[in-house]
């Protein structure tokens, strides 16, 4: 016997009860395998597959033998696992975008008033300053909150849909496309998250305009008198617009920004010697989120500016008739007939009309949306966990 350790209720020594164990796990796996429970590649050879798929639940039963035992036994084979715990991406996706959503709109709601007043006005130039004296005047400094409550109401809502579906939609593209065509999976997932929140954006939109016009003093007042005086259909009225300025607003915003993202990862990559590899879960830090963020914000916003007029115009129609004695009352036909009119009566300089404001508006947003957007993700992706299982050294972290 000597050192050798046995087992005395049927003298056999710990290495012996080991590869007894190892066989009995490897029985036990084909049996899974032939039950589909067990899934084996089918490139690699018969022998290598058993072997290669048994290798976790051997070491599972020969380590729990040795626990309980108490004694040494030869090292029969060791595994490592990695476990990422984290939310899976369409909800992570969803929660980080609720909070940036909330926080962009208690931020930017006043400059969005005043944008809407801007937008608003038909022929003559306004001047910023006087769009938000007369604001003031009207009803306060409350009044550059007004429609606040709609706008909140909607935009955590709004924000989870949109990234959820952009987060979705980007993983099941994403992994059919090569390295340098991902920009595809960024435009289709823009595109389709933009889609998905049209149906609660519009409505909300269009309930928060009419109060920052001055039509109505809050939010359930608007609501109400749309439903009354004109119509559950007048909710939408405008979506087409709305899917014209949103649709390649998110194309052109997603796409400069992991487009840049990913430029940035790679000159750091460079820099520090990685040769231009990014890592799969790198991350940018919290300033160049907010720069690259606030570039394609601002990107985005001066391309679909022209629609976003078209769509303030659509659905304020009413009200600028209500507060304007000279104005008839609904004098816009559809998107065809807002740019025609507007090119005729204020040329194609009128198409631009608050886009101080709106840059401002939208590069804010892309600093602080993808900055807390970002951050927000990273607090729900906790960093990866490792563990070995070796037979005869138990389990040990990876950093032992």
């Amino acid at each position: 016997m000597g050192s050798e350790t046995r087992d005395t209720r049927n003298g056999m020594n710990a290495g012996g009860w080991a590869r007894q164990r190892a066989a009995g796990g490897r029985r036990v796996c084909r049996r899974l395998a032939r039950r589909g429970e067990v899934q084996t590649t089918k490139a690699a050879p018969r022998q290598t597959r058993r072997n290669h798929a048994c290798e976790p639940l051997v070491a599972s039963l020969t380590l729990r033998w040795a626990k309980r035992e108490s004694v040494a036994c030869t090292p029969v084979v060791a595994t490592t696992t990695t476990t990422y715990a984290s939310f899976n991406p369409a909800t992570r996706g969803a929660v980080a975008g609720a909070m940036a959503g909330t926080l962009v709109s208690l931020c930017l709601h006043p400059v969005d008033t005043v944008k809407t007043v801007l937008q608003m006005n038909r022929g003559g130039k306004r001047q910023i300053h006087g769009v938000i004296a007369d604001i003031v005047k009207r009803g306060g400094v409350r009044a550059l909150y007004g429609g606040i409550i709609a706008n909140l109401a909607t935009s955590a809502p709004t924000s989870a849909i949109y990234a959820s579906a952009y987060e979705a939609t980007k993983v099941r593209i994403s992994p059919r496309l090569s390295r340098d065509r991902q920009w595809i999976a960024h435009c289709t997932a823009g595109a389709t998250a933009s889609v998905a929140t049209s149906f609660v954006y519009t409505p909300s939109e269009c309930v928060k305009q009419r109060v920052q016009a001055g039509q109505y003093k809050h939010s359930f007042a608007a609501l109400a008198g749309v439903l009354r005086d004109e119509g559950p259909r007048q909710l939408y009225r405008g979506w087409g617009a709305v899917l014209l300025r949103n649709v390649p607003h998110s194309v052109l915003k997603f796409l400069a920004y992991e487009q840049g993202k990913a430029f940035v990862l790679r000159r750091q990559s460079l820099r520090n010697g990685g040769g231009g590899v990014v890592a799969e879960r790198a991350v940018l830090a919290p300033a160049w989120n907010l720069a690259v963020g606030a570039c394609a914000g601002s990107t985005a916003a001066l391309f679909t500016t022209p629609f976003d007029l078209v769509k303030t115009r659509l659905q304020t129609d009413s009200a600028y008739a209500a507060t304007h004695a000279s104005a008839s009352a609904t004098r816009y036909r559809g998107v065809a007939h807002v740019l025609r009119t507007i090119v005729q009566e204020e040329g194609f300089r009128g198409l631009y009309r608050g886009i101080g404001p709106r840059l401002f508006i939208y590069c804010s947003q892309g600093a602080i949306f993808f900055g807390s957007y970002e951050l927000a993700k990273h607090l729900f992706d906790r960093p990866p966990a490792q563990s070995a299982v070796g037979v005869g050294g138990g389990a040990r972290s990876a950093s032992s």
